[in-house]
């Protein structure tokens, strides 16, 4: 059957992967602001006594915690509400297996609603959820609460709703999505659950993700370019498919090997998921075994650890508008040293092979308006005013992307397009020194007088030797260009030195 491999180590945002619970840990130790509020001060004394086993009644907790959610000190109210609870499951597990539970919890005088408004004003104050470190934290709570009412049946749709409302505030959105899914199944008329389930899915999955697979013409080459390597493997072939998505290039790949061995790759929980009930829909009885869901980065990846052989052969369309951006260099340079063939007998083969990078001068009014400021407005004189993108001096983002053909007014070419690099993918040594980091010049003709508002940068990928995509703006297809743009400059041709 198809082999699922979890996660043990991934930095997705989805952010789903499962706490070990330790209620006794004194969570907001750290957290200088929640430690200042009084309430905040009565939970550490509370959990400063659980960790020195002193009998704390959970009764006594859950009146603290209404207290704080009646005073607005919605994250004290919740790690109180994570304390009672856990008090009232020792309680509960320590007792006799007769020990009636609805009339414990009846004793603990938990109060639901007050449990609810805690979380949903947690969920509201994103500015004491703003660090990343404290979201993490805090969502180990939201992980013992939502266990120990599970355990103690407290759950229902409101309390759910609320948790995962909480959960997506916190960038746990694997987890939002499953509390809704139980909410909604639950209230299925509740029309407030069905805008949040509806919300919560549209933020598992990014809209890049169907044009892509819309792509036709992407599909059909990346078809082509797989089905010719293995066929010249004699239908066996381990093959890595790096980003796998929806599994699309996997299961292509199985249609072309008879025996061998595939691992799907993909760090993305959410689409882990989706990628499995594709591979349990589509693969035959036959292959279900040959392929290995692996929810983790590449990067991550070694052998024999989560593989038991290197690759034969590795494919991935892991690029962006711009080639590089979606970090392709340092995916292949450890693939190539951890994950491929790469010995002077055998060696490992990439898809695509290679790729060419292009660029083009252009005028563009679009561009000219989203990247700088252009001049008066009513009268007002802005001559102090000197403001423009210069997206070349942002190291994480150095360009936008657009379907130039498709912005408003369109653009005009000022020059011919100049291949400015080559890279060879099944070159590790080329893959290392690019990796590194290069600076390369070039000079642009200018064919075409006008005002350079952007440089337009667009690639062709070679599958293999017969197969080629291309992302100019020209071809229908799913990338967009790479848009750099710069400081307007009136360009004019030059005649030639006699």
């Amino acid at each position: 059957m198809l082999q699922t491999v979890p996660s043990t180590s991934s930095d997705d945002d989805d952010g789903d992967n499962n706490a070990d619970v330790d209620s006794s840990k004194d969570i907001s130790s750290s957290d200088d602001d929640f430690q200042t509020t009084s309430w905040g001060r009565i939970c550490r004394s509370l959990q400063l006594a659980n960790r020195s086993r002193e009998n704390l009644k959970p009764q006594e907790i859950f009146h603290f915690a209404s207290g704080a959610v009646l005073h607005g000190d919605f994250v004290s109210a919740t790690h109180l509400f994570s304390l009672g609870l856990n008090c009232l499951c020792k309680e509960y597990q320590h007792s006799s297996g007769s020990l009636d539970c609805t009339r414990k919890i009846k004793q603990a005088a938990i109060d639901k609603t007050m449990l609810k408004y805690a979380l949903e004003g947690c969920a509201q104050e994103n500015e004491k959820l703003s660090s990343k470190e404290f979201r993490g934290r805090f969502a180990k709570v939201l992980d013992e609460i939502v266990e120990y009412c599970d355990v103690l049946s407290l759950m229902d749709a409101a309390l759910l709703q609320a948790a995962a409302a909480l959960y997506f505030s916190l960038q746990v959105k694997q987890k939002a999505f499953q509390l809704a899914a139980r909410a909604l199944h639950l209230n299925p008329k509740s029309l407030s659950l069905q805008e949040m389930f509806e919300n919560i899915c549209c933020h598992l999955v990014e809209r890049w993700h169907f044009v892509m697979l819309n792509d036709k013409g992407r599909n059909h080459a990346y078809q082509q370019a797989i089905k010719a390597v293995l066929t010249q493997m004699d239908r066996k072939a381990v093959v890595c498919d790096v980003g796998c998505g929806t599994g699309l290039l996997s299961l292509i790949a199985s249609q072309y090997l008879d025996s061998g061995q595939i691992f799907a790759i993909e760090k993305s929980n959410s689409m882990c998921e989706v990628a499995h009930s594709v591979f349990s829909a589509n693969l035959e009885p036959t292959k279900s075994n040959m392929v290995t869901l692996i929810n983790k980065m590449s990067s991550q990846m070694s052998v024999p650890q989560d593989m038991p052989h290197r690759a034969d052969v590795l494919v991935t369309e892991t690029f962006d508008a711009g080639l590089f951006g979606e970090g392709i260099l340092p995916t292949l340079c450890h693939a190539w040293s951890h994950l491929l063939k790469n010995g002077p007998d055998e060696r490992g083969q990439v898809i695509p092979g290679k790729a060419q990078l292009y660029l083009q001068a252009v005028e563009c009014d679009a561009i000219l308006k989203e990247s700088r400021f252009l001049g008066e407005f009513a009268g007002i004189s802005t001559s102090g005013i000197h403001l423009y993108g210069f997206t070349g001096l942002c190291d994480m983002d150095p360009y936008t992307a657009h379907g130039i053909k498709h912005l408003p007014r369109g653009y005009r070419t000022l020059s011919e397009p100049l291949k400015f690099m080559d890279v060879n993918f099944n070159d590790p040594e080329e893959l290392s020194r690019l990796n590194m980091g290069t600076i390369q010049e070039t000079d642009l003709e200018i064919s075409s007088e006008g005002r350079l508002d952007a440089i337009a940068v667009w690639f062709s990928l070679h599958l293999n030797s017969c197969v080629e995509i291309q992302t100019h703006a020209d071809c229908e297809g799913c990338w967009e260009q790479a848009i750099f743009p710069v400081h307007p400059v009136k360009v004019q041709m030059q005649p030639l030195s006699q």
